[in-house]
């Protein structure tokens, strides 16, 4: 094989597998305060305040769909729940979260335990179909935030319309920068090298034949 095909076949090669490693990345939270007749459970108490975040790709991968109604998805880290700034261990049951469409009206459900769940109240955080779903940043008005499952009598649902809204933000929060962004910019640079020795080769190829 000429070996500028090889170059060229490498700097192509890297330049793509870097450039994949720059999937937007979004996190997404909502804080409020819960009423005075808030039942007390892990995830609340009369008065005190809350907040959740987590991370999540723009477009996410959809473990199953149905189309005008929801997606569930696995493509989600760092999921914190907070309760009175000390966070709340939360593991997803089955790995997933559901989101909604406005027909539905829950911009998303998290199951927490069998029968336990944190559901928003609002629009949809998302555009497209639901088989390909795109999740869009911005400011989105909640009307309230439910838990399913812990009743004023430890059954059925508690509403509390003491959320403010979901916001959706492009990029990592502050802190270290990730593993995988540092292995997209040596990429970016080793890419950027087989460029410079392919014009290198170039050139020199060139001079031999007086152009």
């Amino acid at each position: 094989m000429p070996r500028k095909a090889v170059y060229v076949g490498l700097f192509f090669f890297t330049l793509m597998t870097a450039v994949s490693g720059f999937a937007t990345t979004l996190t997404v939270s909502e804080s409020g305060i819960w009423g005075p007749d808030a039942p007390v459970t892990p995830y609340s108490a009369p008065g005190d305040f809350w907040s959740f975040s987590f991370e999540i790709p723009a477009q996410p991968a959809v473990l199953a769909y149905t189309l005008g109604s929801n997606f569930q998805t696995g493509s989600f880290s760092d999921f914190q729940f907070t309760l009175n700034g000390a966070i709340t261990p939360v593991t997803p049951v089955n790995g997933y979260i559901t989101f909604t469409s406005a027909a539905v009206g829950e911009p998303f459900q998290m199951f927490t335990a069998p029968g336990v769940a944190l559901i928003p109240l609002g629009p949809p955080l998302y555009t497209g179909p639901e088989s390909s779903p795109t999740i869009v940043p911005g400011s989105y008005p909640m009307s309230k935030i439910v838990i399913s499952g812990f009743g004023r009598d430890g059954t059925g649902y508690y509403s509390g319309p003491f959320g403010g809204p979901i916001d959706i933000t492009s990029g990592n929060p502050p802190g270290p920068v990730p593993e995988d962004s540092t292995a997209a910019y040596l990429l970016l640079a080793i890419s950027a090298c087989l460029a410079d020795r392919f014009l290198r080769h170039k050139t020199a190829i060139h001079a031999r034949l007086g152009r």
